[in-house]
């Protein structure tokens, strides 16, 4: 499984210019986009419906520009149900993400 982690530092600056898809270009199945700096509602709507992809917000308490977006594809949603939030095999950040800023459980199986 490829996981891609990327600050984007603006996301919606980002899709205007035509560059937000470039991630894509890696194959991942995973891809954190960090610091969207919008909000759910602001998004276009080709970033939350990307073919292919699942997509999760995680919004911040703290700040706008914390917010972060998950897309996963069906293999890594399977594979993460499948071994849990708990599992050592998943990478720290990406644990981390899914939990949410605050600690929160886990989207995909409910695990504080």
């Amino acid at each position: 499984m490829k996981i891609v982690s990327w600050n984007v530092n603006g996301l919606r600056a980002l899709h205007r210019k035509g560059n937000w898809g470039d991630a894509f270009a890696l194959s991942p199945d995973v891809l954190c986009l960090q610091e969207i700096k919008a909000h759910e509602d602001q998004l276009p709507e080709d970033v939350l419906n990307k073919s292919g992809f699942h997509a999760f917000f995680n919004p911040s308490q703290a700040r706008v520009q914390w917010h972060c977006l998950i897309l996963e594809t069906e293999t890594a949603r399977r594979f993460i149900r499948t071994t849990c939030c708990n599992n050592r095999e998943t990478p720290a950040l990406y644990r981390r993400l899914r939990r949410g800023q605050q600690g929160g459980p886990c989207h995909h199986c409910g695990v504080p």
